[in-house]
């Protein structure tokens, strides 16, 4: 329950939230309370075919409630990547931000704010929920120009939202349960993928992958519904290093 004070604030905040979002269509994010009940949210959600009841339930997960807990607890912004497929076979690579809404007279937490931002590194979203069906088996047949093993395909995939290894190898780790390194994503590109795509360095990579098309791809061993993980202190490139 919160002060006057601060109660006063969040309605406030709340209802210019509100008129800016509805009147620009700019702030597409929401409100919740710091019980995590949706005090607001933008048309975000139904332009990705997002409906109520899977957005509460996505908030409700347990991985998400302690993101949303350790944005509040250490007064801090936190990021997630989720990957996850929608009712209506939409698959959806999203960035998710929490940030806690801090009144400044008083210093207390009174709200969190979330935003989402589709991963659109060469429109893939786009092209991925257009060119696939919701099945994620199906997902896989692709005719690669040139093969790939499992973990190639994921790697691929990955580097081509422009992660960096460390992310990579964090959200392989998750996939499957175990500790996956960064020298080990590493060793990929330099001892697998740079040679096989007869290329020097992975900027170049990046472009020859483009150019035969493997951006029209997702690997049956990288989805899951409802995956997402923490990227807070990732980086996440608008170029591929060299």
């Amino acid at each position: 329950m919160l002060e006057q004070t601060d109660q006063e604030f969040l309605n406030h905040y709340v209802s210019y939230f509100k008129l800016i979002s509805e009147s620009t269509g700019e702030l597409l994010g929401g409100i919740l309370s710091i019980n995590k009940e949706i005090l607001y949210k933008s048309v975000f959600s139904e332009r990705i075919g997002v409906s109520y009841n899977e957005l509460v339930a996505h908030l409700h997960k347990p991985e998400v409630a302690a993101l949303q807990d350790k944005a509040m607890h250490n007064k801090t912004t936190i990021k997630y990547l989720l990957m996850d497929t929608a009712k209506n076979g939409q698959t959806l690579f999203l960035v998710i931000t929490y940030a806690p809404i801090i009144n400044p007279k008083t210093g207390n937490i009174v709200a969190l704010y979330s935003s989402s931002k589709l991963v659109d590194t060469l429109n893939i979203w786009f092209m991925l929920s257009k060119h696939y069906s919701k099945s994620a088996a199906l997902i896989d047949k692709f005719d690669y120009p040139i093969k790939l093993t499992n973990r190639e395909k994921q790697v691929v995939f990955l580097f081509l939202l422009n992660l960096e290894s460390n992310t990579i190898a964090e959200i392989i780790s998750k996939i499957e349960g175990k500790k996956i390194s960064k020298n080990a994503i590493d060793q990929v590109f330099k001892s697998q993928l740079i040679p096989k795509f007869s290329v020097f360095g992975r900027k170049a990579l990046y472009e020859k992958l483009i150019d035969l098309g493997y951006y029209r791809f997702i690997p049956n061993n990288i989805l899951r519904d409802g995956f997402c993980i923490e990227i807070t202190d990732y980086t996440v490139l608008d170029h591929p290093s060299k």
